[in-house]
């Protein structure tokens, strides 16, 4: 460790007087009769001064909203968890669709080739009419009954028509809540239930290492266990992402498909103005705005529920001022829907550059996501958690600080409330009084470079993916450990470091009853549970 204190600087920006961040720099300065000359310093002031902080990056990334004159309770720590900004109203998804140009792409949609689609072709949509779909889905939505405070959930790949819901969702001020295709249905169920969506989105068939899987039998098993809890069935829209391909012969009468769903909301309007734009909702700076899933160590995932405003503000300052992201750039992060790195990606669309979705495996072939870079002109290329992090141990409270674990007060009874608020103050706030304790281990350099190390807390994190080891005990409890006799005695799933501590593989140790011997087979059986009840990312290198 001791080089990383000495380590030579690797690269500079060739006019760093140009970039965003300088020129925010200026404005504080300017603003507040200060000589900052150093992003050290511009830091330092802004974990001093958050309030002023924030007061200017709202100004200062134009945020569409009704502006009020508070910022935040300067005296709250974050165990406090203090509203932000109190009497502005903003909507998420009119700051992303504030482009509407016919000329400008918004996002572009690439697929993993498979066999019947060998030479898949890139998907695109201008501002323009992605602002008309999203119109047409505000309006079906609402046709179905959604309104602000709903639940609106996909489990769906990553492709455009997800990209429309979510900021459909938005729009009308419901919460957006989503499963990426490739977990297995129990997983889903453990989120899903606890958030009782009024409407699910999900496609037919997901592409993943060179072939194609059928996803419908995943959403069926998904939908009877909800039933199963004597829950209210939600509607399901289906998305054909196999575009004609495959056949709707297999799907309930009940269920509506994509083209169908999008033409109702076309002719309904509902949702409109009188000059056929869509309404905004606009809402509390800390209204939810969707409901992400963090899996501990012990228990169901944790529903974590973030504000409007929070989600708006850090990205336009992240992807504005701290990365000087512009209109001109095309981004892409490889992610999954399942993954906040989503809802990361998304935030572009507030820039008014070009999102790029791939849906698929990096690894098949390795230089697929480089042609593709090559073909779009990617400009800012995102990998996985294990190349970029941050350090998430706060002394202060900050605005995309999540609101809670859902449901939040008025989305639930008394006692599920309670219970929600000290799971919440149990997950983060137990280790250190009053200070946000994420469970992240680092090394901070004499140079301000920050080392991730890994976790401090049983999450594994393989390939930058996060899960909570209870999430494999679950499926062995329920499937090996249960009865008389047990096929699984005791298991201890671990992570270990690789590639010099770059990354880790999941192993899991089992101890089988007396006399019996783990073979070959047990061992497949093994992943194969876990892979269809969790997801194939959950699957131990080595048992």
């Amino acid at each position: 460790m001791a080089d990383l204190d000495s380590a030579k600087l690797l690269w500079t920006p060739a006019n760093a007087h140009e970039t965003r961040t300088t020129q925010f720099m200026r404005k504080v300065n300017a603003k507040y009769g200060l000589s900052l000359s150093s992003y050290d310093q511009l830091w330092s002031w802004s974990t001093e001064n958050i309030a002023e902080f924030w007061d200017l990056v709202w100004e200062d990334t134009n945020i569409i909203g009704d502006r009020g004159p508070h910022v935040i309770d300067r005296s709250a720590l974050p165990a406090d968890n203090p509203d932000w900004f109190v009497g502005s109203q903003v909507n998420w998804a009119e700051n992303a669709l504030w482009c509407r140009a016919s000329d400008k792409i918004a996002i572009i949609e690439a697929v993993e080739p498979t066999p019947d689609l060998a030479s898949s072709p890139l998907r695109q949509i201008t501002y323009a009419e992605l602002y008309i779909q999203v119109a047409d889905i505000v309006s079906a939505l609402i046709e179905y009954g959604v309104k602000k405070g709903d639940r609106v959930a996909s489990y769906s790949s990553n492709c455009i028509e997800t990209a429309v819901v979510c900021l459909a969702t938005a729009a009308i001020g419901a919460l957006w809540v989503s499963a990426a295709a490739d977990f297995g249905p129990d997983g889903v169920l453990e989120r899903f239930e606890q958030v009782k969506p009024k409407v699910i989105f999900a496609v037919n068939s997901v592409s993943y290492n060179g072939k194609r899987h059928p996803h419908i039998p995943k959403l069926r098993s998904l939908l009877a266990g909800l039933h199963e809890r004597k829950l209210e069935a939600p509607k399901v829209v289906i998305i054909d992402t196999t575009h004609g391909i495959s056949s709707n012969s297999d799907l309930d009468q009940s269920w509506e498909i994509w083209s169908s769903f999008i033409a109702r909301g076309a002719s309904s309007k509902a949702g409109r103005n009188e000059k056929g734009e869509i309404a905004w909702t606009r809402v509390d700076f800390n209204h939810p705005l969707w409901v992400m899933f963090s899996s501990g160590t012990t228990g169901k995932p944790k529903p974590i529920v973030h504000r409007t405003g929070g989600m708006l503000i850090q990205s336009r300052k992240e992807l504005l001022i701290c990365a000087d992201m512009k209109p001109s750039d095309v981004f892409f992060y490889y992610t999954t829907t399942g993954w906040m790195m989503y809802q990361f990606l998304m935030g572009g669309l507030g820039v008014g550059c070009t999102i790029l979705l791939y849906d698929g495996s990096p690894l098949r072939d390795p230089s697929c996501l480089w042609r593709i870079t090559d073909e779009c002109k990617i400009t800012i290329f995102g990998t996985s958690a294990k190349y970029l992090d941050q350090l998430a141990v706060c002394l202060k409270p900050f605005p995309c600080q999540p609101a809670g674990f859902w449901p939040l007060s008025g989305y639930g009874t008394d006692e599920e409330v309670s219970n929600a608020q000290s799971r919440y103050q149990d997950a983060y706030f137990n280790a250190f009084k009053g200070i946000w304790h994420h469970g992240d281990y680092v090394r901070i350099t004499t140079n301000g470079g920050v080392v991730m190390l890994g976790r401090s807390d049983g999450v594994l994190n393989p390939g930058g993916i996060r899960f909570g080891s209870s999430e494999i005990y679950e499926v062995l409890d329920q499937t090996f450990s249960a009865g008389a006799q047990p096929l699984i005695v005791d298991s201890l799933v671990v992570g270990q470091a690789i590639q010099g501590g770059a990354d880790e593989r999941v192993i899991l140790f089992v101890k089988l009853p007396e006399g019996e011997t783990l073979s070959d087979d047990f061992r497949k059986r093994i992943r194969e549970e876990i892979r269809k009840k969790r997801s194939p990312r959950h699957c131990p290198e080595k048992v």
